[in-house]
């Protein structure tokens, strides 16, 4: 099994090893290099630089196109698990209150299911989802070197500010394996579950209320990506120049 790690802690790590190897690697750098080079290694080089295109062009896509996540949705899911509590609890006042926020919040939230339209392909659950947590993992084999710092500390910082996606490029586009998982809820059929729970609610029936909170939770997926399999930025790297504003 090929093992990842959040990239945060790796970044992290990786910017204590650059202190320390970052000025003999480059000193090595500077040694001569053989002059001859084989037709194979320059196809290589070739075929290498072409994928890198291929990925700063997607990284340069529209920022409205690139995955983010929905604190809207995020809220509405900690109402709903709020609201769960306090019915067990027997907080009947509190658990309403939770309920309606949590659909205020999902609503909110459903614009963003527009924009983005993903499609999980895990699971056979219609809807418009969106996602509320995104994370980016890398291998443990991954390690900082002078040759790719610059883009591991581009990639952190885009992650960091909560563009995940464009990270999952940037390393890409560095020879850094990566992929980019997300917990995605379909808004459209929460919405209807929230307010299945809110109609209960007034006809203080909380055993139903709790069993349409309860399938809200369970509406939840989760998907992953590779750097060759992301949504949106991939899909706007595809569009020919001739699509773009002239201004």
């Amino acid at each position: 099994m090929n093992k990842t790690t959040k990239f945060t802690t790796i970044a992290a790590t990786g910017a204590l090893l650059l202190s320390t190897a970052l000025s003999p690697a480059l000193a090595a750098e500077g040694a001569a290099m053989p002059k001859n080079t084989t037709s194979e290694a320059q196809q290589q080089i070739a075929a290498t630089d072409e994928q890198h295109q291929t990925y700063e062009q997607a990284a340069k896509g529209d920022a409205d196109a690139v995955m983010k996540v929905s604190d809207e949705a995020a809220l509405s899911l900690h109402a709903v698990r709020a609201a769960r509590l306090a019915i067990f609890d027997g907080q009947t006042d509190a658990a309403g209150k939770m309920i309606t926020a949590a659909l205020t919040q999902m609503q909110a939230a459903q614009s963003d299911a527009k924009t983005m339209n993903l499609e999980p392909k895990n699971t056979t659950q219609p809807g418009e989802y969106v996602p509320f947590d995104l994370s980016m993992m890398v291998g443990e084999d991954f390690t900082v070197t002078p040759q790719n710092s610059n883009d591991v500390a581009k990639a952190q910082a885009q992650a960091q500010s909560g563009e995940t996606q464009r990270a999952v490029q940037t390393l890409a586009s560095a020879d850094i394996s990566a992929t980019l998982s997300a917990a995605l809820i379909p808004t459209d059929l929460a919405i209807t579950q929230l307010q299945d729970a809110a109609k209960s609610v007034k006809s203080d029936n909380w055993q139903e209320a709790n069993m349409a909170l309860k399938a809200v939770e369970e509406s939840v997926v989760f998907e992953s990506w590779t750097a060759d399999s992301l949504p949106m930025l991939n899909a706007a790297a595809d569009q020919p120049a001739s699509s773009t504003s002239n201004g």
